[in-house]
């Protein structure tokens, strides 16, 4: 990229010149060079911000998302929970519940058994009240 030599019959200054000149346009190429080099890593950079940015605001949305499942799936626990709660609540009433009809059933068939045997009793008195005192004294021995 540099000029060739300059002939032999130039002058040293204009030699001196030219040689000035061929430097100069060398650096002038490097810088360019870098220049170009440098917008590159920019262009490069700008694209790498923005698909940074990009990925930021996926990132951010499905972070919300999944703030929101979250969130639901507390408010689904707690319901839940709740039911859990009163699920045992009735359990235990109904518990309770059966006990006392167990009770009842028991203390019915007692007062069944008692009406019967009162009435039982009461059947035997009046029918023995209709009997001569002579015959149940006969029955009797």
């Amino acid at each position: 990229k540099a000029k060739a030599a300059p002939k032999a019959k130039a002058s040293p200054k204009a030699a001196a010149k030219a040689a000035e000149k061929a430097h100069t346009k060398s650096a002038i190429d490097k810088i360019a060079k870098q220049i170009k080099d440098l917008q590159k890593e920019a262009a490069q950079a700008d694209q790498d911000a923005l698909m940074a940015k990009k990925v930021y605001e996926e990132n951010r949305k499905l972070a919300k998302k999944l703030q929101k499942k979250a969130s639901s799936s507390s408010a689904k626990a707690k319901a839940l929970h709740q039911k859990v709660a009163a699920f045992s609540a009735d359990s235990a009433a109904n518990a309770e519940l059966a006990e006392a009809h167990k009770e009842a059933m028991q203390m019915s068939r007692y007062n069944a058994v008692e009406s019967s045997k009162a009435a039982i009793t009461a059947e035997l008195e009046k029918h023995a009240s209709s009997l001569k005192p002579d015959t149940v004294e006969q029955k009797v021995a």
